[in-house]
């Protein structure tokens, strides 16, 4: 039954685009087409040293994508789907489904969708929201996270807790450039120094000056402890900042979560 409502639904072309969004910035475009058994999901990350895409053919009759099974208002119940990037097959469950909206949960992560004649026009999925637009998206010209997020100065703990998240006990040690520092991301020093030290890895979390927080990525290291390489040798700044981690598999969402205020520091 299944397969044959994933081929009645792939005779029908499909392109449609989603935008999501971060205080109101672009930071990611997501298109997916479909023609006949030929499924293509397209995905536009902004916020690298430039726009980053990431494109995935799948067949459909290997089942049907995550997002093309929402595309319109699903039934109550429960059915396989396939996740675009990873080819895994997840649970999709309708616990509501309305003319306007439908409520559920993909592999137990909640998302509500959202229709206007039958077609989806957005969902919120964990602390994601993706929004349908008709045409392609511009980049911004400057990532949302570059502003930071006003904190308190004496802020110890998240709310709510993240597993894993840990304060460093001292600033990183400085090894920036003067060539690279404030002119390339913190991500980016971070991988190409990481590739110099063996046993190194590139640690992600947050950085606290102030009274305002901004993602940040540095460098822990076996023998030489944590390095920054977005911070040029002796910088006294880094006397004012402390950095928090948090566990790599949960940054993207953490990130999100945190600008949108649903994550909080205190």
């Amino acid at each position: 039954m299944l397969l044959s409502l994933t081929l009645l639904l792939a005779s029908t072309p499909v392109d449609v685009r989603f935008v999501m969004e971060v205080a109101g910035v672009p930071v990611a475009e997501l298109r997916v087409k479909a023609r006949g058994q030929r499924y293509i999901y397209e995905a536009t990350h902004f916020l690298e040293e430039g726009p980053l895409l990431r494109r995935l053919e799948r067949n459909l009759r290997d089942g049907k994508p995550e997002v093309l099974a929402l595309l319109t208002p699903p039934p109550l119940g429960c059915q396989s789907v396939v996740e675009e990037r990873t080819g895994e097959v997840e649970r999709l469950c309708v616990t509501f489904s309305g003319e306007t909206s439908v409520v559920g949960t993909v592999e137990e992560l909640p998302f509500v969708a959202r229709y206007r004649a039958g077609q989806l026009i957005e969902i919120d999925v964990g602390p994601t929201l993706w929004r349908r637009v008709p045409n392609p998206v511009k980049p911004p010209a400057e990532s949302p996270f570059s502003r930071g997020v006003a904190v308190r100065p004496d802020a110890t703990h998240l709310v709510p807790a993240v597993a894993g998240a840990r304060w460093l006990g001292a600033p990183p040690r400085g090894v920036g450039t003067v060539d690279a520092v404030g002119r390339v991301r913190c991500l980016k020093l971070a991988r190409h120094l990481a590739a110099q030290r063996p046993g190194a890895q590139v640690v992600v979390g947050l950085l606290l000056e102030g009274d305002r927080a901004w993602p940040h990525a540095w460098v822990m290291t076996t023998s030489e402890g944590a390095l920054d390489p977005s911070v040029l040798p002796d910088d006294e700044v880094l006397q004012r900042r402390r950095y928090l981690e948090v566990p790599r598999a949960e940054a993207g969402r953490f990130f999100l979560s945190f600008f949108e205020g649903a994550t909080v520091l205190r």
